[in-house]
């Protein structure tokens, strides 16, 4: 059941300005196996996940209002809501990990977002912040604190959870100076960020495994931990580590790339892997086994039949 404050923080705390807004949509969580964190797979009001072409006609017509999306979450479909950057003069400000175990907010941070509407994240422990103008979409290579910037691609989730603003300021000076200090990091390497996350997106094979729940963890670079479609016929149990996918474009593959540990994937084709989790020609693939962890949190495999 949807948790009533949660509906009640949207409600009451999100800007107006920022609920007139057509570019809402939800997400869903996916916890990273081994890991308290999550991903936030984002999808439309109507339930499609959302991929392609950001900003294109088809994604914008299938964005939604906030009411629309609200009510997704009120009906239980959903984990939360967000709101899609498109270049409609805004810009998203997201600060992770700048809340410590006593709920003090990094000072640096604070004198960043103070006098405009800033909330904490959906895990409590980021700070999401808006203002009026526009800011290149970025990345900060260093990790203190640990900055991004959107504007035109990508989504920022929305708690209500609010710190301090109730409007939404214009952009000033001292801001944006601050910010370009911060995001130091040369083109080319933000250039390679954006086509990253683009291909994380967009990438059917990959697409694929987050719906199957086969990703075990986000390695970063382009490259994931995954289960085994073959894990089955494998003759020594699985796990992190053993069975990798290299998105296109990354760690020297042109396509994307399947490679698994075990002796008995060594002679496999990608085609292979890719008619296993449903892409492709079909082949007779036996079912995979059923996934849990043992006591140390590791993957075993275990028979479906018990």
């Amino acid at each position: 059941m949807p948790d009533n404050a949660v509906i009640d923080r949207l409600r009451l705390g999100v800007p107006e300005e920022l609920r007139e807004l057509r570019s809402w949509l939800c997400w869903r969580k996916v916890v990273r196996a081994g890991s308290e964190k999550f991903d936030k797979i984002p999808h439309y009001p109507n339930g499609v996940q959302r991929r392609g072409e950001q900003g294109s006609d088809d994604d914008r017509k299938a964005l939604g209002t906030f009411d629309a999306s609200v009510a997704q979450i009120e009906a239980g479909r959903f984990d939360g809501v967000g709101l899609a950057m498109l270049g409609q003069g805004y810009t998203g400000l997201d600060f992770d990990g700048c809340v410590n175990d006593t709920g003090a907010i990094d000072p640096a941070v604070l004198e960043m977002v103070e006098g405009t509407y800033c909330e904490k994240s959906p895990s409590g422990r980021g700070i999401r912040a808006f203002y009026r103008g526009e800011l290149p979409d970025a990345v900060a290579d260093r990790k203190d604190p640990r900055a991004e910037t959107f504007c035109k691609k990508g989504f920022l989730t929305i708690t209500g959870n609010r710190i301090n603003g109730v409007d939404i300021a214009p952009l000033p000076d001292q801001v944006v100076q601050r910010l370009a200090a911060i995001f130091g990091a040369s083109r080319q390497g933000q250039d390679r960020r954006e086509r990253l996350s683009d291909a994380k997106a967009n990438d059917a094979a990959l697409v694929r495994l987050y719906e199957r729940q086969m990703v075990i963890r986000d390695c970063g670079s382009g490259k994931f931990d995954i289960v085994c479609p073959f894990a089955g016929q494998h003759t020594t149990a699985g796990g992190a580590g053993g069975t990798v996918y290299f998105l296109p474009y990354t760690n020297g593959f042109q396509r994307g790339h399947f490679h698994c540990l075990h002796a008995h994937c060594a002679d496999r084709t990608d085609a292979e892997f890719l008619a296993a989790i449903g892409l492709g020609a079909a082949e007779e693939i036996p079912e995979p086994p059923h996934f849990a962890r043992n006591k140390d949190g590791k993957i075993k495999a275990t028979d479906r039949r018990r």
